[in-house]
């Protein structure tokens, strides 16, 4: 099984701290680098004021010589923080590294933060999945009502002969299936080729909702924390069908 790197967050911009985050940062990597509060910076609202530690250590390394960068360009793919404001983002990166001061006081500090930002990040998306879940359930009972058998009452036709006459006519009606979407001409008109279909591609299911956009966005539960998604995600009743229009690999 291959695992792929592609974000790595630093705790501790120390000597150690920086210099691991400009050599991740030299081959491409995307680095979160924090460190505590700047002294005096804990009634400020300003993030360059609260970063300063962080920020004088990962420049110092940078101008240090020999410097752990070696083209300038890659300091770009360092973000840094600081623990108080920035420690859930770290639940994004596929990486962690520790390199705070070898003070076991210190340590439990941090291991103390960043199990009570996991916690609140958890519960914030336990939230998020059952909101999810109430909308796709609500869903569901509008498709059975929408696909129920109803009954309609008819009044039966004027005759001489009432005695014999029905008083009603009882007429059961069963609604169009919306679960079995229909493939439309436009449908069936698609080319082969999927890139030339852009923007004209169908709904692929009767109903349902998009239950996570396409690109970069706010992740649901942790403020602040952006996400790639690089399709989709669709949420649709348990019944529903799905529609093939293209072959697949």
């Amino acid at each position: 099984m291959q695992r792929s790197i592609k974000k790595v967050a630093v705790l501790g911009s120390g000597v150690m701290g920086s210099r691991i985050a400009c050599h991740f940062a030299g081959i491409g990597v995307e680095v979160l680098l924090l460190d505590m509060l700047a002294p005096g910076s804990n009634e400020s609202k300003k993030a360059k004021e609260r970063n300063q530690l962080v920020d004088s250590s990962l420049q110092a390394a940078i101008k240090s010589n020999p410097s752990p960068l070696y083209l300038q360009k890659f300091a770009q793919n360092i973000s840094t923080g600081n623990f108080t404001d920035d420690i859930a983002k770290i639940s994004n990166a596929d990486w962690i590294i520790e390199v705070v001061v070898e003070r076991l006081d210190i340590k439990k500090l941090i291991e103390e933060e960043v199990r009570r930002k996991s916690e609140e990040a958890a519960k914030q998306f336990a939230k998020q999945k059952e909101q999810k879940t109430n909308v796709i359930k609500k869903t569901i009972e509008e498709q059975k009502k929408l696909n129920s058998t109803e009954t309609k009452i008819i009044p039966a036709p004027k005759s001489d002969k009432t005695e014999n006459a029905p008083k009603e006519i009882i007429k059961h009606e069963k609604k169009e299936n919306l679960f079995v979407p229909v493939l439309t001409e436009e449908a069936e008109a698609l080319s082969i080729d999927f890139e030339s279909n852009r923007g004209k591609l169908p709904w692929p299911v009767a109903k349902g909702i998009i239950c996570e956009p396409y690109g970069e966005h706010e992740h649901p539960a942790i403020k602040g924390f952006m996400i790639l998604n690089s399709g989709i995600e669709i949420c649709a009743i348990k019944e529903c069908r799905l529609v093939q229009f293209l072959k697949g690999k």
